[in-house]
């Protein structure tokens, strides 16, 4: 946000991301901030590290906890999936 902010610019976050329900935005805020927070292995990312999504949660006071782990799951998971060559 600060590049756009020093060039006067509205940043194209609206623009870039997919059109979602009300009830996933939590989780899809809480996967942009843990989406580089991998757990590597040989060839390359292998699962996203809980650790760093529970600690968005509390951070971001996210109400329903479980709900939105098991949505940032399932969306690094596909983001995973996609980045292999198969989603």
């Amino acid at each position: 946000m600060e590049i756009y902010g020093a060039k006067g610019e509205k940043p194209p976050c609206d623009e870039c991301r997919p059109k979602h329900l009300e009830e996933n935005t939590d989780a899809i805020n809480i996967f942009f901030q843990v989406r580089d927070q991998y757990i590597m292995g040989n060839d390359g990312p292998i699962a996203l590290m809980h650790g760093a999504l529970h600690s968005q949660m509390e951070l971001r006071k996210i109400k329903n906890r479980e709900d939105c782990f098991d949505k940032v799951v399932f969306l690094s998971k596909y983001d995973l999936m996609k980045s292999r060559g198969r989603g």
